[in-house]
């Protein structure tokens, strides 16, 4: 096994994207397409001739580069075109070429017990598996979220899909969300909806005034996600239920896995029907860092 650290230039982008499209465990975040827009720069992990690949977001804090998960990256890691074992995912975090390091593996990154205690800490995050009908879905998901399905009936709350992205980031910005880059979102939302499979929704009240909206990206038989947004009439009509339950009817019955890997736990924990388990990776200056910038994504 040749395993080479590649600076970005050096990168073949039509190999990398091609290993992460055939990658067992893919994921819309390791495309390069993505990191370009989320990371201020990244360099790589490569296996032979692109087997398996592992990006290295750079982040330079008080001068001093480390490897530090992107803002709007919830998970990355080793991705394989190839079943991983353990030791060989710990292969890979021993070769990273820097001292610093804290970043989020994803859910197939398992490394020895030995291995766990020293340099991890597991988290986790909600997840549907829409192979099912939507009756079915709903079956499981009622109790926890009945109330907020009722509040969203009373209200006459409506779904529309295909919001443009100047004017999702224009509600988001009326919002006052904090923590957030208007540029960063934009780019995501339109390099996806033109190029990618993507969509973004937005709830409306009875006088079809916006009050909530969401942003999904899919790849890789996984819809995930990536952002959400309401108004404090939103929050009270339960608009983004109301979203979240049009996208599971419409997708119900297919091979996908609606994934919920950021910040609002209790919308992640109402819409669980399973859950994935990922390592949070740290050594050096990483692990105190971690505490001073906590990420977004972290649940």
């Amino acid at each position: 096994m040749a395993l080479n650290h590649l600076k970005y230039d050096e990168i073949n982008r039509l190999k990398w994207d091609s290993c992460i499209r055939q990658a067992f465990n893919g994921i819309t975040y390791a495309y390069s397409w993505f990191l370009d827009i989320v990371c201020d720069e990244w360099e790589a992990l490569v296996e032979d001739d692109y087997l398996t690949v592992m990006p290295l977001p750079i982040k330079k804090t008080w001068g001093i580069p480390m490897i530090f998960q992107p803002f709007w990256a919830h998970q990355l890691g080793i991705f394989s075109k190839a079943q991983m074992s353990p030791e060989k995912t710990e292969l890979f975090l021993e070769s990273i070429p820097y001292k610093n390091v804290s970043i989020m593996l994803n859910a197939y990154n398992r490394l020895p017990s030995s291995s766990l205690k020293k340099h991890t800490q597991e988290m986790t995050y909600g997840a549907i598996d829409l192979i099912s009908s939507y009756s079915a879905i709903q079956k499981v998901l009622t109790p926890k979220i009945s109330n907020k399905v009722s509040i969203a009936k009373k209200h006459s709350i409506s779904v529309s899909r295909s919001i443009d992205a100047n004017e999702y980031i224009q509600f988001k910005k009326q919002q006052k969300t904090k923590g957030w880059n208007p540029a960063i979102v934009k780019r995501i939302i339109s390099f996806s909806t033109r190029y990618k499979s993507a969509g973004t929704y937005g709830a409306y009240n009875r006088h079809n005034e916006l009050i909530a909206q969401a942003f999904f990206i899919k790849s890789n038989q996984r819809l995930l996600l990536i952002d959400t947004v309401a108004s404090e009439e939103g929050e009270k009509k339960a608009g983004l239920y109301a979203i979240i339950l049009h996208v599971i009817k419409n997708n119900a019955e297919t091979n996908l896995t609606l994934e919920f890997p950021y910040s609002d736990q209790a919308l992640s924990r109402n819409f669980q029907q399973t859950s994935h388990h990922f390592l949070q990776y740290k050594k050096g200056i990483g692990r105190l860092l971690d505490g001073l910038f906590k990420q977004r994504y972290y649940l």
